[in-house]
């Protein structure tokens, strides 16, 4: 095995493990963050005593949208544990597989870029309190959504290479 397959089978055990714990990370939110919202509406007289007081309206658009950002996050760490996962179960990453999860990536940091603000909007409009400052378009996120599609255009034409190669071999 080349000195840089090896290095890329490393990267990728290493890359398959913080994804992991990124995944656990956030299916642990996504599980918290609608229990807590739901205490919110079941409980409100607790957060009333609480002192400096709580906008319990804030809290519940914080909450909204952190739940939509762990199911979302959750979404994407899978995909990148399963790319990882791929790469090192075949040693290249040239294969239609990893190209497949690098394009649902992107498409979910779409997703994310718009899907958090409004559902922290629709939340702070149902609770009838001000989200401006709080939930904006993440430009950023966007941007790493290009890159990724960007990345899984380049490995797709790795993957015809690869296998015109396999052809001609």
């Amino acid at each position: 095995m080349s000195d840089t397959l090896t290095k890329l089978n490393k990267m990728s055990r290493y890359g398959g493990w913080a994804m992991k714990v990124a995944l656990a990370v956030m299916i642990v939110a996504a599980t918290a963050a609608p229990i807590a919202l739901a205490a919110t509406y079941a409980f409100p007289d607790i957060l009333n005593d609480i002192d400096p007081p709580v906008v319990i309206g804030e809290l519940r658009a914080t909450l909204a949208a952190l739940t939509a950002a762990a199911v979302i996050g959750a979404a994407i760490s899978y995909y990148i544990v399963r790319m990882f996962e791929n790469i090192r179960r075949h040693n290249t990453p040239f294969r239609e597989e990893v190209v497949e999860d690098l394009r649902l990536v992107a498409k979910l940091l779409i997703v994310f870029t718009f899907a958090v603000p409004i559902v922290g909007w629709i939340a702070a409009w149902l609770a009838d309190v001000s989200a401006e400052s709080i939930f904006e378009f993440n430009l950023l996120t966007l941007f790493a959504a290009f890159l990724v599609y960007l990345l899984s255009l380049i490995f797709s034409y790795g993957t015809e290479l690869q296998k015109e190669a396999d052809e001609t071999l």
